[in-house]
């Protein structure tokens, strides 16, 4: 990466200084996996086959933000101050090209206890070298065939069964458990050189409360609203919902979906040497929403003094989210079909995604030592099959099929995962101005990962979101040179 920047003031206005920045970069990232023969051939017990992938993404960007003060020293202003950024992309990839991203907001600061800000922003994400280059991977999961037995009754139509000829199952094996003879489907998935950028718009509002009464508090609490179009993932959403996509929803053998399908025709059935090809995609649309809590606040005790130090001091600082809105849109030309996620984990929603999740941690520090405790939440989750389907039958007004779903949950593996409490210990000390060791244990109470089987996940859990490791414990030096 290369980059260069000026910034600086350009000139007062009556409220102060105008700030301002300007700069050009060039960035570029390449990356190669080489998998070994038998793991790229597949010959290597507890390992899915994957393929190498190797590639690069070049960039050159122009930039410049401003900021601008409007007002200052007034009764309820202290200060309004307004900013703005544009940013200029070009990226050598024939799905992206030349792209701009720009921003605008306000801050008013009413006074030294409270405050109010609000912002506007463009971006745009273009595909990283995983989405683009990642190799293809061959893994198997439960998912129900809508051309097979396994389907519902209710989907066993004959626009449905119009589709599954069209997609290769024979006339006569159509509905019947030859299609599908166990409930395990083989499904690729990797990277796409075709991919375009996400872009999305973000608005948020937010108040700072800084207390003249109680210092050393500071509390902000922001809303969020983000758009985003051109989400990148798996085709569809996943690959259940591809298989929905192309046989319940969009019904046309031409379609994206149905033609990541591939069948053996003697048969009808997607088994190995043919799968189902979830492949990365812009699939459709995100849109979230929520609150965001910060809160910081510390004080000095009279007792615990160390190393020379009069006392102590303790520090609480905290930040939650709570999740509102989740949904994805699999396909923004079928914009009533839509996922919506909150609370939910699964093959669909992919990771889980926790109404409510957070962070927080105290503190307690005298002269050289520290010593920290934190506390990491994660809300429960329930299993999609569960919660899409009674969301989307609350949609349609359909109480019949609000009651299957309620009646189905108890017979679901993993219907729901409890929430988790993580706790961490950690303590610092100083020798010196140059010296100092760091210790600890994270998941003091060897708190268990949530297990899942048959789909989704990693390891048979999804380590983005828990601790998977278990207790593990950490110790180091750092030394400042002289």
């Amino acid at each position: 990466m290369l980059a260069a920047t000026l910034g600086g003031e350009a000139f007062d206005l009556p409220a102060g200084a105008v700030g301002f920045s300007v700069g050009v970069e060039w960035r570029k990232a390449e990356a190669e996996y080489i998998p070994d023969e038998y793991l790229r051939s597949g010959d290597v017990i507890g390992f899915n086959p994957g393929l190498p992938t190797a590639g690069d993404v070049t960039s050159k960007d122009i930039f410049a933000e401003v900021r601008v003060p409007i007002l200052a020293d007034l009764p309820f202003v202290e200060s309004l101050t307004a900013n703005g950024g544009y940013r200029s992309s070009d990226y050598d990839l024939d799905g992206v090209g030349k792209v701009g991203t720009y921003l605008y907001g306000l801050d008013w600061r009413v006074n030294e206890s409270i405050g109010f800000r609000g912002q506007f922003q463009r971006a745009i994400r273009a595909p990283n070298i995983g989405d683009l280059y990642g190799g293809l991977q061959l893994n198997f999961q439960t998912l129900t065939d809508p051309c097979s037995s396994r389907a519902a009754v209710a989907n066993q139509t004959a626009a449905v069964r119009a589709v599954c000829e069209a997609t290769g199952v024979p006339a006569a094996a159509v509905f019947t458990a030859g299609v599908q003879p166990d409930n395990i489907i083989p499904v690729r998935s990797g990277g796409n050189v075709n991919l375009q950028e996400e872009s999305s718009d973000t608005r948020t509002l937010g108040v700072v409360f800084t207390p003249e009464f109680l210092p050393g508090l500071a509390l902000t609490l922001d809303y969020f609203d983000i758009e985003l179009d051109g989400a990148i993932a798996q085709l569809g959403g996943g690959a259940q919902n591809t298989l929905n996509l192309c046989y319940l929803t969009v019904q046309d053998a031409s379609s994206d979906f149905c033609q990541a399908i591939h069948r053996n025709t003697a048969t009808g059935g997607i088994t190995v040497p043919f799968s189902l090809d979830v492949l990365q995609a812009n699939i459709g649309a995100l849109e979230t929403s929520g609150i965001d809590l910060n809160a910081r606040y510390g004080w000095d005790v009279g007792f615990g003094g160390l190393g020379g130090a009069d006392g102590s001091r303790f520090d609480i600082t905290m930040a939650w989210t709570h999740t509102k809105e989740f949904t994805v849109t699999p396909m923004q030309a079928v914009p009533q079909n839509k996922n919506e996620c909150v609370g939910a984990y699964g093959s669909t929603c992919g990771e889980p995604i926790p109404e409510n999740k957070g962070v927080t941690r105290i503190t307690w520090s005298t002269g050289p030592l520290g010593v920290s405790l934190r506390h990491r939440f994660i809300d429960s989750v329930t299993t999609d099959r569960y919660v899409l389907a009674k969301r989307n039958a609350e949609r349609a007004g359909n109480q019949a099929a609000v009651d299957a779903a309620n009646a189905a949950l108890a017979t679901y593996t993993n219907p729901k995962f409890s929430a988790k409490n993580y706790f961490d210990l950690s303590l610092t000390y100083g020798f010196g101005e140059r010296a100092e060791i760091h210790a600890g244990v994270n998941n003091v109470l060897d708190t268990d990962p949530p297990i899942v089987a048959g789909f989704g996940g990693y390891g048979n859990t999804f380590p983005a979101t828990y601790d998977y490791a278990g207790m593990t414990v950490f110790l180091g030096v750092t030394i400042k040179s002289f």
